[in-house]
């Protein structure tokens, strides 16, 4: 019945996942380093930054000429990427059963 406006709403739909995952991505990390360890939610962490780099991934390749926003993906890609590296602590170190002597053997 509206052909054109579900074509555009399917064209539109990776600008859209690209555009929610690089706000998500840049609320995150702010709050994360300014989060005490105890706080964070490593479960959740996992899980944003998954959906985050396959959003990333995606996106790169179904936004091929557009550069700019490509270029957006590919930046987050390689952040979310980058980061990536740093969830095994974050998972270790946020677990309920460490202690305030744990943390202090691990800042000796």
């Amino acid at each position: 019945q509206w052909p054109t406006i579900d074509k555009l709403g399917r064209q539109s739909t990776p600008f859209h996942r690209l555009w929610m995952a690089t706000y998500e991505w840049t609320q995150f990390q702010p709050r994360c380093y300014e989060t005490a360890m105890e706080n964070l939610d490593a479960k959740k962490i996992v899980h944003c930054i998954t959906e985050w780099h396959r959003v990333a991934r995606t996106s790169v390749r179904a936004l091929r000429g557009y550069p700019d926003p490509q270029g957006v993906a590919r930046r987050l890609e390689s952040e979310v990427a980058t980061f990536h590296g740093y969830v095994p602590w974050i998972t270790q170190l946020s677990l309920a059963g460490l202690r305030v002597r744990h943390w202090k053997i691990l800042i000796a």
